[in-house]
């Protein structure tokens, strides 16, 4: 992947045999893009996935991620694709990451409610290989602080929750490709 500004490079990016196994691999580029002030591409493979944002003057942040969503329009949400759990999220009105950080419990599934964004925790049981919603508990997003915090969540505030769809799923595309 090359950044250039007219004919001159600013900074070139190689990423050497990916390792495709586990989950996709390659270079995407979202549909959508989630500003106009940045072009975001994502890697996957390797057991070790990015997120990278190039503003107009070939500036690039390469962080943790993966799939992401939107929060409120501002904040860039973006989960790590790794064996490890992992979260980054960038300000996008701010131009800045925001926070990163992989001191999280796997992320089951993400939620909305009028209190912002939070998800809830991973668990395996038996044998089916499966990740299930661990009850109880969830990790709250606080977009002010810049950090996670694990709150109590009982059945019926969580079903009145929205679930959110990202805004990017890799799973969505085949190896390699981009749309």
């Amino acid at each position: 992947m090359e950044i250039r500004q007219s004919e001159h490079l600013i900074r070139r990016l190689y990423y050497d045999d990916f390792e495709p196994v586990g989950y996709k691999f390659g270079i995407f580029v979202p549909r959508k893009q989630p500003s106009a002030d940045y072009f975001v591409f994502v890697k996957e493979g390797d057991y070790d996935g990015h997120i990278s944002l190039v503003d107009a003057s070939g500036h690039l942040v390469d962080t943790l991620g993966g799939s992401f969503f939107l929060a409120g329009g501002t904040f860039l949400v973006s989960q790590y694709s790794s064996d490890e759990a992992g979260l980054a999220v960038f300000d996008l009105q701010a131009h800045k990451l925001l926070f990163k950080t992989t001191d999280i419990p796997y992320i089951q599934q993400w939620y909305k409610d009028r209190e912002g964004y939070f998800f809830t925790e991973s668990e395996w049981l038996g044998n089916s290989g499966e990740p299930h919603e661990k009850p109880g508990m969830a990790y709250r997003l606080d977009l002010r602080r810049g950090k996670v915090i694990k709150v109590d969540m009982n059945a019926p505030k969580l079903h009145s929750a929205v679930a959110v769809k990202y805004d990017f799923d890799p799973r969505e595309f085949e190896d390699c490709t981009s749309r």
